[in-house]
């Protein structure tokens, strides 16, 4: 259901960037879990960090995959490989490991920004960072931001001020739809509106939408990732 709502062809090999706040390793878990459920062999990893995966589906190695990672995928698992760090999350997989990946498996989820797990982003000069084998850049933004103070709720909201010259002060729709632009619409991304689990939540998506394609994004998808709901 995403990956057709995403306009993505999991029928090819493939690698998503994951990028900006609110529902990102949700979204990568989904797309990686509806690729895998159709016979695809499917991995997801991080080029920040995240929580390590823990769940019964996804086989974490932070080693050189071998045989128990190509058999876990035959048998429809999803493949996550990444090193454990200092403070216990899950950080990003060697070469060897990409390496690896891009032999045995066709659909590749890649969660390629951090957030600090707030709803709205503006990225810094460094970031996200994109594998160079991506064919697709989705960014999420959490419509839990709405008419919240920016400064609370936006990652990285001074910078966007600074480089902006933003006078925004709460998320309004205006708000969202400019900080999205701004700060990803060099990436040409699929921009995912997540958390539109009511109708006056999805009122308000449709209106960043026709803000968003304005401003030259040609594809925006409203969806709640928990309720399983593609507008």
């Amino acid at each position: 259901m995403f990956l057709e709502a995403l306009e993505i062809s999991p029928e090819i090999p493939n690698t998503i960037a994951i990028c900006g706040a609110g529902g990102k390793t949700t979204l990568m878990h989904t797309l990686a879990r509806e690729a895998a459920a159709r016979g695809i062999s499917s991995a997801i990893y991080t080029t920040t960090h995240i929580m390590r995966p823990d769940a019964a589906d996804i086989v974490c190695c932070s080693g050189i995959p071998g045989d128990t990672e190509a058999s876990a995928l035959e048998r429809g698992m999803i493949i996550a490989p990444g090193e454990l760090l200092e403070d216990g999350r899950w950080g990003q997989p060697h070469q060897e490991c990409l390496d690896w990946l891009s032999e045995h498996c066709r659909f590749i989820a890649v969660e390629a920004d951090g957030s600090k797990r707030l709803p709205l982003k503006y990225p810094a000069a460094w970031e996200p960072v994109i594998p160079e084998t991506t064919g697709k850049t989705i960014v999420v933004c959490g419509l839990s931001c709405l008419d919240k103070p920016l400064s609370r709720i936006c990652h990285r909201w001074e910078l966007a001020k600074s480089q902006q010259g933003f006078n925004y002060d709460t998320a309004s729709e205006e708000a969202v739809a400019h900080i999205l632009a701004a700060g990803y619409g060099q990436y040409r991304p699929t921009i995912l509106l997540n958390q539109a689990d009511e109708p006056s939540v999805q009122n308000r998506a449709c209106r960043i939408r026709d803000l968003l394609t304005a401003k030259g994004i040609k594809k925006t998808v409203i969806a709640s990732l928990h309720k399983g709901l593609v507008l």
